[in-house]
């Protein structure tokens, strides 16, 4: 059984240039979060992805992408990933603060929570 890495390291910029090629096609949005991809109690990981289509949308994912697999809905990706404090940004606006902050972000700490 061949295992695959998960890539780590570049979802935030990912997550911007992502949300800028698919905004003529529909609603779309940059989310920051910490995400953890299990069950119970671990350190939570700050992670960035794109909700596109509104609230019944789907999640592209920088992780998902480099792996081959395809966008999935957002209930699923939340029933997988877990979400804590998301902040979602329009396009222009991650733009905006990317320029402001020298960096693709996170661009405000999280609050209460342990990270990885």
């Amino acid at each position: 059984m061949v295992k695959k890495r998960v890539p780590c390291g570049d979802c935030f910029r990912w997550a911007v240039q992502k949300a800028g090629e698919l905004e003529l096609q529909g609603p779309t949005r940059v989310v920051h979060a910490l995400i953890s991809p299990r069950h119970y109690d671990v350190p939570k990981i700050p992670h960035a992805y794109v909700e596109f289509g509104g609230p019944q949308g789907v999640v592209y994912d920088w992780q998902r992408e480099v792996m081959g697999l395809e966008p999935i809905s957002i209930d699923l990706y939340e029933a997988q990933m877990h979400p804590i404090q998301p902040r979602r940004y329009k396009h222009l606006e991650a733009l905006r603060l990317s320029v402001e902050h020298g960096h693709w972000g996170p661009w405000a700490p999280w609050r209460n929570v342990k990270l990885k």
